[in-house]
């Protein structure tokens, strides 16, 4: 049953499927970097979660809950997988595809691309050359990203065993 004081991640989500069936797993993903960037600018510079040195990961995964009862209720959309390929597109065709994610899932985007606008305020790039699923546990990587910052698999995967979303963070030069 969903009730009132948790209904707002579940609009939200069939909302994610609906704006995919109306405009296309494009717009929708730009629709949802737009969202993510909008609430990191209003969050600020900073970064969430630990860190090693130069390394950041997040101990837990944001929102697992809130996905995992929508696909208890609704399944998982085809339309989740779209965006997902989508970025996964965008990122494998681009010269600059270390800086997208290595997404497992819909709600990766959010987390990227909000982490990565508040790093940026503070002159940090964030480099995600990992993530594990919270869903299955499967371990996804950024080549590109892992290449930019000189890791290996291997590397990535002992910080993956301790949480999710890790990230290389590289100071940006001014130009």
């Amino acid at each position: 049953m969903i009730r009132l004081e948790n209904m707002l991640p579940k609009a939200f989500l069939l909302g994610i499927v609906e704006v995919v069936n109306e405009v296309g797993p494009e717009k929708a993903h730009d629709w949802l970097v737009k969202i993510a960037q909008k609430i990191g600018e209003s969050e600020g510079g900073g970064i969430e979660g630990a860190r090693e040195g130069d390394l950041h990961y997040l101990p837990t995964s944001p929102c697992i809950t809130d996905i995992r009862e929508f696909i208890e209720i609704f399944g998982h959309p085809d339309e989740f997988d779209q965006i997902v390929e989508h970025s996964n597109n965008l990122k494998d065709n681009s010269t600059e595809g270390w800086k997208y994610p290595a997404l497992t899932d819909i709600l990766g985007i959010l987390h990227h691309w909000y982490n990565y606008k508040r790093a940026e305020m503070m002159g940090i790039r964030l480099l995600n050359v990992g993530t594990r699923c919270p869903l299955n546990e499967k371990y996804v990587y950024n080549e590109k990203a892992m290449q930019r910052a000189n890791m290996t698999k291997e590397d990535v995967d002992k910080v993956l065993e301790k949480g999710y979303y890790v990230y290389k963070m590289e100071k940006i030069k001014q130009e």
